[in-house]
């Protein structure tokens, strides 16, 4: 018996390992970093991190086609006729990270961001904290985990860019061992808190007439939901997800996601029109008439 355990073992980390490159050689030729337009008041981006489950492990993977809601989002994004504008949605997941690893003075921050193709984007999706339970050197308290995840979503709404920050799925050893299915609801309990205690804060703010520093976040989608735990939804390691269960994620991400970009596309066209924020036109417009 242990020895069938040691080779299933081998035979699910080599099947992972070859996926994987596989999803990054399609990534890299797909999703050439060095070809990526800068932003422009038209052209819009938007960009995916954070561990396995940004990156896509897991999904069924054809020559030329990106791993994980990225391509799905692109999808949607095209069909949707109340987008108005040019968007692109990017993937820098990077699977076996930790929420200590994007930490902004870590070099895997630093490196991403200061590169065009992502120093730019206007909308962040963090998918990350989900091997944080995980036994190692790096394993965080679910509070450690959140304090992580808010430090980065600081740091990159300091920069103007939105946040959009996922649950942490509750797959793998979360569903069938206990310490760690406690971990998970308490690492997510907690970021619920935290996003609604900022969005709480910044509604305030625009309440009294007072503009926030910082750009806006959500929460979404709750990848803890029952329905990224059944089988069907479970890609071949029974942790990641599968291309069904990708898609769905990215419908649910895309509900969250819209409102989003609707918000920036307002502003753009706003400011075109010389509106400010209150909905009046500004008096160098209106001399201009």
């Amino acid at each position: 018996m242990g020895l069938e355990n040691l080779w299933m073992f081998f035979y699910v980390q080599t099947y992972l390992f070859f996926q994987l490159v596989w999803i990054r050689v399609n990534r890299m030729l797909s999703q050439p970093t060095w070809l990526t337009h800068a932003r422009t008041e038209s052209f819009h981006k938007i960009v995916v991190i954070g561990d396995g489950f940004a990156e896509g492990l897991g999904d069924y993977v054809m020559l030329g086609n990106i791993a994980g809601v990225t391509r799905r989002l692109t999808s949607l994004i095209k069909r949707d006729a109340t987008v108005k504008q040019q968007w692109v949605v990017l993937n820098w997941g990077q699977s076996g990270t930790t929420s200590s690893d994007w930490l902004p003075d870590q070099p895997l921050f630093k490196n991403t961001f200061s590169l065009n193709a992502f120093k730019d984007v206007e909308i962040v999706m963090l998918w990350v904290g989900a091997n944080d339970g995980r036994p190692g050197p790096k394993h965080q308290f679910p509070s450690g985990t959140v304090k992580n995840i808010k430090a980065i979503s600081d740091a990159l709404r300091k920069e103007g860019k939105r946040v959009i920050i996922a649950g942490l799925p509750c797959t793998g050893p979360a569903k069938i061992i206990e310490e760690e299915e406690q971990w998970n609801k308490e690492a997510n309990k907690l970021l619920r808190e935290y996003v609604e205690t900022e969005t709480k804060s910044i509604l305030e703010k625009e309440e009294k007439g007072l503009s926030s520093s910082d750009a806006p976040l959500a929460y979404g989608p709750n990848l803890a939901g029952p329905k990224f735990t059944r089988d069907f939804t479970l890609g071949f390691d029974e942790v990641h997800f599968n291309s069904e269960g990708y898609k769905i994620a990215a419908k649910d991400t895309y509900d969250v996601l819209h409102k989003h970009m609707k918000a920036i596309e307002w502003a753009t066209f706003s400011k075109r029109l010389g509106f400010t924020s209150s909905g009046q036109q500004s008096n160098e417009k209106k001399k201009d008439k």
